[in-house]
């Protein structure tokens, strides 16, 4: 889980400073390519496997909501903590050299809308749902 988290970051990290708008985050960027990101970084698994902390971590609604149909339930950066990890989060940050705050924050916006465009059929995606994306 911590490789999907670093190369997520790597990859907006890339697209971030390529960008002419320096303030453009990962919410607001779109998430075009992100199925071959997941793909390469364990398919369905680790899609599968990043949705089983959050129902572990008592966020089964948040979620279910990112992937079912309908509006996707918000996340707090707290609870970002609490489904991944600190200790995940203090080595993406220390790795990325950025703070910890920033990276919950980024990773609590772009998670509901990430977790929607890998789950259009309103379901986890097979590994081959995920190269069609």
């Amino acid at each position: 889980m911590l490789v999907l988290a670093a190369k997520a970051w790597q990859a907006y990290s890339a697209h971030r400073a390529e960008s002419a708008a320096p303030s453009a985050s990962m919410s607001g960027r779109g998430f075009h390519g992100l199925g071959g990101l997941m793909a390469m970084l364990g398919g369905a698994t680790a899609l599968r496997s990043l949705m089983d902390r959050f129902e572990q971590s008592g966020l089964s609604e948040q979620a279910q909501s990112w992937i079912g149909q309908g509006d996707n339930a918000p996340i707090e950066a707290d609870q970002v903590e609490s489904a991944i990890g600190g200790g995940a989060l203090e080595e993406l940050a220390a790795r990325f050299g950025v703070p910890i705050s920033q990276l919950k924050s980024e990773l609590a916006a772009a998670l509901p809308q990430g977790v929607d465009q890998l789950t259009p059929q309103g379901r986890l995606p097979s590994d081959s749902d995920l190269a069609r994306l």
